[in-house]
């Protein structure tokens, strides 16, 4: 049961949940094999845990590896698709200048992700410094919003609706 929370109605983060034991348990072999995936950085609590690459790899090996190199194929034909669309929209950039802001988007987001699972999958073998494996994995996000942002402006202007 855990225990009740402190004077300020926060329950204190070490009484939630021991992560320290947890990653000393996993290192003894006494965890089952999860070992916390990111650095604790002085913070008790750990932002994601993940099984160990051993483990992982024994349970899980065909569909690991189809899943982490299948994903990151389909990144990679998105990146090449987009890019060769780049190409192709260079002499149509003063008629269509948001095709190609989104395909730079598009572009950036497919190899990002292509490059950090067919480099590193998921950082389980730490090969790569993790500011480098959170920096290629989080540069998707603000480039897929950024083409969904673009999308929506071409529809607003497409369908010149007014605001009044």
């Amino acid at each position: 049961m855990a225990p009740a929370p402190e004077a300020g109605g926060v329950a204190n983060a070490s009484d939630l949940f021991d992560w320290l034991n947890a990653t000393q348990a996993a290192a003894d072999g006494k965890g089952g094999g999860w070992e916390c995936s990111r650095p604790r950085l002085g913070h008790p609590v750990a932002l994601a845990v993940a099984p160990a690459l051993e483990t992982l790899l024994a349970n899980m090996k065909l569909a690991f590896m189809l899943h982490v190199y299948g994903i990151a194929c389909l990144f990679g034909v998105l990146a090449t698709y987009t890019f060769f669309s780049l190409i192709n929209l260079r002499t149509l950039i003063s008629s269509r200048p948001f095709m190609t802001s989104i395909n730079v988007f598009l572009c950036l987001l497919g190899a990002s992700r292509a490059a950090y699972l067919m480099l590193d999958p998921y950082n389980l073998r730490q090969l790569m410094p993790r500011i480098l494996g959170a920096l290629l994995w989080d540069l998707a996000f603000p480039c897929l919003t950024s083409a969904f942002c673009l999308i929506q402006l071409a529809f607003f202007q497409l369908t010149q609706v007014g605001t009044t």
